[in-house]
């Protein structure tokens, strides 16, 4: 179900991305094309509120930010010499925008199930 997105929206998530960018020290590039993925990913989204359709963008390109230059020397050594690493990063930046929305609370979930208290068996 494809979603109309209002200007609020994308601006507040634009000056987010601006923010985050001059306190964290991150890449730019990384930064809006992580903000690029989470506004894609609203379209695939079940329908939410204003502060939701705001964070949404704000997660994802924080999530970008922190993750991709973590995953670039693995992601290099799968594409290969011939791909330009500009272009691989921002791919990925986009990429890890655009799953954010299902990877945290996956990530999340698992490390609650691997470090929940262990019942004894026969409880």
């Amino acid at each position: 179900m494809i979603q109309t997105h209002d200007p609020l929206t994308a601006a507040t998530g634009a000056s987010a991305v601006v923010i985050s960018g001059v306190v964290t020290g991150l890449d730019y590039s990384v930064l809006i094309a992580g903000f690029a993925g989470g506004l894609v990913s609203l379209s695939f989204l079940p329908p939410m509120g204003m502060w939701r359709r705001i964070w949404t963008p704000v997660t994802a390109t924080l999530t970008a930010g922190y993750l991709t230059p973590v995953a670039m020397p693995y992601l290099a050594g799968l594409a290969g010499e011939g791909v330009v690493q500009s272009s691989l990063q921002a791919a990925a930046g986009f990429a890890t925008g655009l799953t954010a929305q299902v990877l945290i609370p996956l990530v999340i979930h698992m490390t609650r199930q691997r470090f929940a208290p262990q019942k004894p068996p026969g409880d």
